[in-house]
């Protein structure tokens, strides 16, 4: 098969027999445990079963599990295609596109968890102080304080309705427009590696690790301007000082997907970033920066469910420590930003965006990336 996709008619190969049923390495014979007859692999197939693992999405699964968004091979070309697209699979060879077979809208209800108490709903290590928020009509809320960091603020609202809204919003606006993609990472171990979840951005242009494109608020998605907005009422109450974010990344998870350990300290980024999380439960963990070489290390877990906020106060939580989220199945969670539009223009795009220091391969299925 060629780099783009087609298959080759000038190229033979040949092989031995001899080779193929008695293996060498370096002089020692290796027994097979049964013959292998060859033909057996080249043998012609038939054109409707000529490349079976097209997409063929089955009815009798949602579409938000692992099947919906693993990639497949194209039934017209053969070439093997990650699925960049939340609405759609399509090939980069042949242009060959297979929508998803329906457009669901879950209700969050099915997602939604127990609801405990947040002081029953995360483990910190003794170093955290944490201290319950009194003043607050519409929420549960937990103040966690990092030395020398900053403070995480944890809201839990007592009425649902408006996450409800914004995760059926965010559900009908995906499938109705192009919205959410994997994206590029510009800094991956192996070239051509796409995130793990799907990525949206909006506002101004958020410079990290992946090569994303941005709309405009106004003329994007208006799930994500209302999610803006209610984030930068919320934190302007909440912190008693004005928050104008202007900049949001929607992020989207299917079952299996998951982001893994980073830090939001990228060129321009301000101190007070917000999300809020909306669907399945997600586990967010913190780690220090230094010293998790020999181990995870996690002094923080929360369990993120459907509707809570969460908001991060302190440069220094982004400069000393990083975060992970695992969702259990379909998520969304907008993040908001406040960054500093001059920052943008200090440094070309190739090189806004540098990794801290050469890191080791994480072990988990997450993609380093921004929240």
């Amino acid at each position: 098969m060629l780099l783009n996709g087609s298959l080759s008619t000038e190229i033979t190969l040949a092989y031995s027999q001899d080779f193929i049923s008695k293996p060498h390495i370096n002089g020692i014979e290796i027994k097979a445990t049964k013959a292998i007859n060859i033909s057996d692999y080249l043998a012609p197939r038939g054109e409707e079963d000529m490349w079976p693992l097209v997409p063929s999405y089955s009815k009798d699964l949602d579409s938000f599990t692992k099947e919906h968004w693993q990639g497949r091979c194209c039934n017209i070309c053969g070439r093997l295609n990650a699925k960049i697209s939340w609405e759609s699979w399509e090939c980069r060879s042949c242009n060959n596109i297979i929508e998803e077979p329906s457009k669901t809208i879950y209700l969050a209800s099915q997602f939604i968890d127990m609801l405990p108490d947040l002081s029953q709903d995360y483990r910190a290590d003794s170093f955290i102080a944490a201290e319950q928020l009194l003043d607050l009509t519409n929420f549960n809320g937990l103040r966690l304080a990092i030395p020398e960091a900053g403070d995480i603020y944890w809201l839990r609202p007592y009425n649902l309705k408006l996450a409800n809204e914004l995760f059926e919003e965010y559900q009908q606006q995906a499938s109705n427009r192009p919205m959410f993609k994997r994206s590029l990472l510009k800094c991956a171990f192996v070239p051509g590696q796409h995130t793990c979840h799907f990525l949206h951005n909006a506002g101004l242009h958020y410079n990290f690790c992946c090569q994303i494109t941005t709309d405009n608020f106004e003329t994007g998605p208006p799930v994500v301007k209302r999610s803006r907005e209610v984030l930068s009422s919320y934190v302007t109450s909440l912190l008693k000082r004005q928050v104008d974010f202007n900049e949001v990344l929607s992020c989207a998870y299917k079952k299996e997907q998951s982001m893994n350990f980073h830090s939001d300290d990228e060129l321009g980024v301000e101190g007070t970033i917000a999300a809020i999380s909306l669907g399945s439960t997600a586990k967010m963990s913190f780690r220090r920066k230094s010293g998790h070489e020999l181990g995870e290390n996690v002094c923080l877990e929360l369990n993120l469910r459907h509707g809570d906020i969460l908001v991060m106060d302190g440069i220094g939580i982004q400069h000393q420590y990083q975060h992970r989220v695992v969702p259990t199945g379909l998520r969304f969670a907008a993040t908001a930003r406040r960054i500093d539009p001059e920052a943008l223009t200090q440094l070309d795009d190739r090189r806004r965006w540098k990794p801290q220091k050469k890191r080791k391969i994480e072990k988990s299925n997450g993609t380093i990336c921004a929240a």
